[in-house]
């Protein structure tokens, strides 16, 4: 690869994108306008209406129902008070209050304390959705506890007691807090959100236009033809996008920082004034390097796969969505950054952007972030080289048939869109009834889900789409000796799926309230043991194997067969709606579409996936019983010395495995026909 044909190519990407007004107008011109308007703008608009509503007089109504030295001592003095009127009329004053005319009703009444002394109790009706409203209910609060002291004054010299005896604790604020400290607590809160956000917005600007919008123009292929090789072309226009994305984000992180120093210094929250923290604006942008980076190649390769620009632009929307969401969680309380949250993207930069501006960074969790987010950039920048060298998908400019119907406008299920959207109408189903059906009643509500929202809705779409039951759902028997095989090697695979979910919740610690509700799962006190191994393990090995290892891999059997393994797969654990889980319940997935494959009979991943659920059953119900098994467990989790011997007995079994059922090309190329 020669770099002086990649700097070429950037330099004619760069004044293609330079002499569009739309890239300068978004990623120069917006930043340096835009926050100050927008923030001293609404800043100064923002104080000046709160004086002028401050200053605005509201007017109450005074209901007396006691009519005493008190309640005549409290109106006296409401009188006197500053911006509090007195509606002196008697009637229609509830009808006032309705049309918003009166902003508050004061009622007086008197409680009895003992013999001797009594309360003056006020009710306050107001409207806190009304500003005025709850202008009038601050500001009488505010002169009540004010009339409080006098009362309380009144009494003490009533019976020469000096009101000192009050005067037990003092409070003094003593605030360390600095300026810098104090703008750092307020841009820790907005700033992840506003630079995850821009590092996306300035990447689509570019990467939309760099490949989506030549398709578009035409003017591909005229590039393609030229001297520099499709990985020179790749790493120009990439660096046009990491370029115009990392002015975006430098502009905006200046001008949203200037702001907020000028909202601050015309607020005088400090009388030194504000510096700028430069190294905090470079630490903050060595972690979103990395990041801009990573959306700038995902971006690139969306383009690259889109048709037009009004594709990319619909596959880049729920990228914006999802980052917003996870941008967030800066701002949420008592969320502190944790060595596993650092290896979550988008989530690690926004907590350590709010560490570095709070002055709270530690350096093992900034290494941790820069280098969980460089090896998702190594995959990104490889899957975009990939992309961008495949004819099939760089000239992908003919519309694709009907998700739901064939050529010959039938309908056809075995699509893959179409299995994508099943896919969602049964998640939905799970959050809508499944969910509602398990917290009423867990195993009623287990059996209910796997039944209806899993078994019926698979057979229901194979007979629909008209297609042999049998064919579609491998329904075949195999060689006896791999249900042997698969028994064997399913103690093995538990103890290793065991040890992944230890890791997990070593670097994710598991809530109390989820472990509780996992051993709810395996553990139905008072019932039968085969009753609960036909709930937990009999029926989800049948009901999930059929719509995962039946109909999904099918699907999505076109386009390439370890394709449709890990996507059933990753389905599989995603309808568990279990995060915690996810990844050694995707693994279980492959292993079972790997069975699958290999023994083409449907019943092999319903064995494996049976008997792993079983495992699971035995070992938390009677474990304690199951000889040497306390020299395998340690403080509740299986000890580290046990992964070694499973992944050695697993080695060996699956070699003897694929020694019996050689090769998976018949299963790849079968075709399902119609009944």
């Amino acid at each position: 690869m020669s770099f002086s044909k990649v700097l070429v190519v950037f330099r004619k990407e760069m004044l293609d994108l330079l002499r569009d007004k739309r890239t300068i107008f978004s990623s120069i011109v917006l930043p340096i306008i835009l926050y100050p308007i927008l923030m001293i703008g609404f800043n100064s608009l923002m104080s000046r209406q709160t004086i002028k509503l401050e200053e605005q007089e509201v007017i109450v109504y005074v209901l007396d129902n006691v009519e005493n030295e008190n309640s005549y001592f409290f109106l006296e003095n409401l009188r006197e008070t500053k911006g509090i009127q007195i509606y002196q009329q008697t009637e229609a004053y509830q009808m006032l209050f309705d049309e918003k005319i009166l902003q508050a009703i004061i009622t007086l009444d008197e409680e009895p304390l003992d013999n001797e002394y009594e309360q003056l109790k006020v009710t306050i009706t107001y409207s806190a959705v009304d500003e005025k409203s709850e202008l009038a209910y601050n500001q009488t609060t505010k002169f009540i506890r004010g009339l409080r002291e006098q009362l309380v004054g009144k009494r003490l010299q009533a019976i020469n007691i000096s009101e000192n005896v009050l005067k037990v604790i003092e409070v003094v604020d003593d605030d360390i807090a600095t300026g810098e400290q104090t703008l750092g607590l307020i841009l820790s809160k907005i700033l992840p959100y506003f630079l995850i956000i821009i590092s996306i917005s300035g990447a689509a600007t570019a990467a939309v236009d760099l490949v989506a919008g030549e398709k578009e123009r035409k003017t591909l292929e005229t590039i393609l033809v030229s001297a520099a090789k499709r990985n020179e072309l790749v790493f120009g226009k990439f660096l046009s996008v990491i370029t115009i994305s990392i002015v975006t984000v430098v502009l905006n992180l200046l001008s949203i920082f200037f702001s907020f120093r000028h909202i601050m210094s015309q607020a005088a929250l400090d009388t030194v004034p504000i510096s700028i923290p430069i190294g905090n604006i470079l630490l903050i942008m060595s972690i979103m390097l990395p990041m801009i980076i990573l959306f700038g190649s995902v971006i690139f390769s969306l383009s690259t796969y889109s048709r037009n620009m009004k594709e990319c632009y619909s596959y880049t929307q729920p990228i914006m969505i999802v980052a917003m969401l996870l941008s967030l969680i800066a701002a949420l309380p008592a969320f502190e950054t944790t060595f596993g949250l650092t290896l979550i993207p988008v989530i690690n930069v926004s907590l350590l952007t709010k560490d570095i501006m709070l002055g709270d960074l530690n350096i093992y969790h900034y290494l941790a972030t820069l280098l969980s987010t460089c090896i998702l950039v190594a995959i990104a920048i490889f899957i975009s080289i990939r992309l961008f060298n495949k004819e099939g998908v760089l000239f992908r400019t003919v519309e694709e048939g009907s998700i739901v119907k064939d050529k010959k406008g039938r309908f056809n299920p075995l699509n893959p869109s179409f299995a994508f959207l099943f896919f969602l109408f049964i998640v939905l189903l799970f959050y809508y009834l499944a969910i509602s059906w398990q917290t009423e009643n867990l195993e009623v509500g287990l059996i209910k889900t796997l039944l209806l929202l899993v078994l019926l809705p698979t057979i229901l779409v194979i007979k629909f789409g008209k297609l042999s039951l049998k064919e579609t759902l491998s329904i075949r028997w195999t060689n006896p000796l791999n249900y042997l095989l698969v028994l064997l090697i399913s103690v093995p695979f538990f103890v290793i799926v065991t040890h992944i979910a230890q890791l997990i919740n070593f670097i994710y610690p598991f809530p109390e309230s989820y472990l509780e509700m996992f051993q709810n799962m395996v553990l139905f006190e008072g019932k039968g043991a085969w009753y609960t191994f036909f709930i937990v393990a009999l029926l989800p090995g049948i009901a999930e194997e059929v719509m995962f290892r039946g109909y999904f891999i099918q699907a999505f059997k076109s386009k390439n067969i370890w394709i449709s393994i890990v996507v059933s797969a990753v389905l599989f654990s995603l309808l568990h709606l279990d995060i915690f889980r996810f990844i050694p319940v995707a693994l279980l997935g492959i292993w079972l579409g790997y069975l699958l494959v290999k023994t083409k009979s449907i019943f092999a991943p319903m064995l494996a996936h049976i008997a792993h659920n079983g495992l699971a059953l035995v070992v938390s119900n009677i474990g304690d019983k199951i000889p040497f098994f306390e020299l395998m467990v340690k403080d509740d989790n299986l000890a580290w010395w046990t992964i070694l011997p499973a992944l050695a007995l697993a080695y060996v079994l699956v070699i003897l495995f694929n020694k019996l059922n050689k090769g998976s090309e018949e299963f790849a190329t079968e075709r399902v026909v119609e009944r």
